[in-house]
């Protein structure tokens, strides 16, 4: 059976609203299941930016353009 472990991880984009090109912060933090070895750290950071930029749409009707990532900390869930 493979091990699943439960990271914590904190993402804070800064993106470009359209159609008036006005700049958007977003951050959020939550919980992500990773098989280790099976997941990379870019991986879920793309996961997790592709969800920033859908929700953005599905909030405000506007795509979010050109996201930066101005902070990402991914950590095992545990202290």
């Amino acid at each position: 059976m493979r091990e699943i472990v439960e990271y914590h991880w904190v993402l804070t984009l800064r993106g470009t609203a359209w159609p008036d090109h006005r700049q958007v912060n977003m951050s959020a933090n939550g919980l992500y299941n990773v098989v280790p070895g099976e997941t990379t750290r870019k991986e879920v950071c793309d996961e997790l930016i592709a969800d920033f930029q859908s929700k953005h749409l599905r909030m405000t009707g506007e795509p979010l353009h050109d996201p930066k990532i101005l902070a990402f900390v991914l950590q095992p869930n545990q202290l």
